[in-house]
């Protein structure tokens, strides 16, 4: 969670937006990772069968949707 919290304060950091998106950028290869290669597999370890069909229910019929019209991307 404290990794989630100072990526939102860096993607709110306009001070200094090169040295914020450096930064952005480690941390979310780090936090991928992590959750990639421990968390994800501590949770198929630890939750029930009942638990992981709920998770895979939660998720499944979640949407990307890529925001094009932000400023960011013009």
């Amino acid at each position: 969670m404290a990794e989630h919290r100072r990526l939102g304060r860096l993607f709110n950091d306009t001070d200094d937006i090169p040295k914020s998106l450096s930064l952005i950028e480690e941390e979310l290869e780090k936090h991928i990772r992590f959750e990639e290669r421990v968390l994800f597999n501590e949770i198929q370890r630890a939750a029930s069968g009942e638990q992981l069909k709920t998770i895979s229910k939660l998720h499944t019929d979640e949407k990307f949707r890529d925001n094009t019209d932000d400023e960011f991307w013009t």
